[in-house]
């Protein structure tokens, strides 16, 4: 209470964009486990629709969080710009 006091709505915008930060190395991690996973497997042939499904699933979460992330930013010009950098499509 005493934090929300101090920082006021500083302290959320905050721990959302470290929040989001923390989900996108999180799905990042898991599309990396995916493919180690199945390169160590010797690519079995039978796995690829899994590994296809589970790396569009990842991805699409990294890209959901880093647009959260961006429309969090605490200086929008920065944010924006940021944006088109990242994701110019």
């Amino acid at each position: 209470d005493i934090s929300m006091a101090v920082l006021g709505g500083s302290l959320k915008r905050r721990e959302r964009l470290s929040a989001r930060l923390g989900d996108i190395l999180s799905q990042l991690y898991l599309s990396s486990a995916t493919l180690k996973r199945f390169e160590n497997d010797g690519r079995p042939a039978e796995d690829l629709p899994l590994v296809h499904w589970g790396l569009q699933d990842s991805l699409r979460q990294t890209e959901i969080a880093i647009d959260e992330f961006l429309a969090n930013f605490p200086n929008r010009i920065i944010g924006r710009a940021l944006r088109v950098l990242m994701m110019p499509f």
